[in-house]
């Protein structure tokens, strides 16, 4: 199964309710915490790619 990464703010509500519909599916995501590891350009690009 391929890692999902989920670019997450828990306080952010709609970032909390994306986690609960990946554990809802059984997914457990690799969380990201933009606000404190904010992306850099390659990772952006790679991402709108």
């Amino acid at each position: 199964m391929p890692v999902v990464r989920l670019y997450h703010n828990p306080r952010c509500i709609e970032s909390q309710e994306a986690l609960a519909r990946q554990r809802e599916r059984g997914v457990e995501p690799e969380l990201i915490n933009y606000s404190e590891l904010p992306p850099n350009r390659a990772e952006l690009e790679g991402l709108s790619a």
